[in-house]
């Protein structure tokens, strides 16, 4: 009896170091996750042993001595920073119907918050459906939660399923609807757009950061991983795949550049810069398709532009021409309603909703969030 005793008290000791080790040396590495909480989920069971164990003879006093220590900087230091369990379901996830009205769902980011809105025949008064932050999604590691304080980027995909999220403190992930977990997730300084390319690849757009930034970056979405490519954009703002041509639209600061996938079956694919075209004002900012997909929206700091993708020219767009600091437009391809996010204040945010009926009309409701923060609102596709 001592000896399984003896050999529980000791093994304890050598789960504890192991777990404190991948806590602290591998917590951004998925293979570490199943790891850390299979050894967590261990390391309570044998303490009631230990505590008996320790009566019956004075050498276990000194696991107890051993223990101790380990249990207290756990608890204070490692339990707080464990992963969320991933078939956690938190509370504050509220799943959307498998039969979303996409019609009338409008998907809102700005600060820590990701969520969506059910518009009713009242614009003033629409109903949260949808919710999600970092601290609470099952899947994503604890030290990635700070690389989403603010939200930059929320695109539905999948006919709403998935939303692909972004962050200018570095952060990127793909988060599944009904869940709320993250699929996916990635390191990407000064992130600020994302989208899907075949073959279930992400690439993300990283704007200026304090550790670098100025990147377009291409990731495998089956592995949260290091990037399979990269290249220099400076300030990189939007992306959007143009399924129709089978090619890649990437904003920067200056220039709206067209890529080509190439080596796209192999495990090292690329994208290859096509042509750059110069952009009619600096500043360059969100890139989004219109209702038809013949042309793209193009905001910077100091106008609202369509681009022609047939003939590949910058055309005016009638209705927000001369708009300053527009920072997101979405154009719901059926209803062709028209959302745009403006910044107001001297802010990078806004707490208003800006909506067009449709591509004639020029009356304007405005959705009014107080206390939000807002950067980017997208129908879903």
């Amino acid at each position: 009896m001592r000896k399984f005793l003896f050999w529980i008290g000791w093994s304890y000791v050598g789960f504890s170091i192991l777990w404190l080790i991948l806590r602290l040396g591998f917590s951004d590495h998925l293979w570490s996750l199943l790891l850390v909480n299979a050894t967590a989920d261990y390391l309570f069971v044998p303490l009631p042993v230990l505590l008996v164990a320790s009566l019956l003879h004075q050498r276990w006093q000194l696991l107890l001595g051993l223990s101790i220590p380990v249990i207290t900087f756990g608890v204070l230091v490692g339990a707080p920073s464990l992963p969320p369990f991933a078939n956690a379901q938190e509370k504050n996830v509220i799943p959307l119907s498998n039969h979303i009205d996409t019609a009338d769902t409008l998907f809102v980011c700005g600060w820590d918050e990701v969520f969506a809105l059910k518009l009713t025949s009242d614009a003033e008064k629409p109903a949260k459906i949808w919710s999600w932050k970092a601290a609470t999604s099952p899947g994503l590691p604890k030290l990635m939660v700070t690389k989403f304080a603010t939200t930059d980027e929320c695109k539905p995909i999948e006919q709403g399923r998935k939303v692909l999220i972004t962050s200018s403190t570095n952060g990127v992930a793909l988060v599944e609807q009904a869940t709320g977990k993250a699929l996916f997730y990635a390191s990407v300084p000064g992130a600020h757009s994302a989208d899907l390319l075949p073959n279930n690849r992400i690439v993300v757009a990283g704007a200026d950061s304090p550790i670098g930034g100025h990147t377009l970056q291409l990731f495998d979405a089956n592995t949260s991983a290091r990037p399979l490519w990269k290249t220099e954009l400076y300030s990189g703002h939007g992306v959007y795949w143009d399924q129709a041509h089978t090619v890649l639209w990437a904003l920067g600061r200056y220039e709206l550049r067209q890529y080509e996938l190439v080596r796209w079956e192999s495990k090292l694919p690329e994208l290859r810069l096509k042509q750059s075209f110069l952009l009619p004002s600096p500043g360059g900012h969100d890139l989004s398709p219109n209702f038809d997909r013949s042309t793209l929206f193009i905001t910077t700091d100091t106008d609202v532009v369509l681009f022609d993708l047939q003939s590949n020219t910058f055309i005016s767009e009638s209705r927000m021409n001369r708009l300053t600091l527009v920072k997101s437009i979405s154009v719901h391809p059926v209803t062709k309603r028209l959302a745009y996010v403006q910044a107001e204040g001297g802010h990078w945010w806004s707490s208003r909703i800006h909506l067009l009926e449709s591509k004639q009309s020029k009356a304007e409701q405005t959705i009014l969030l107080k206390g939000e923060r807002l950067y980017k609102a997208r129908w879903i596709d």
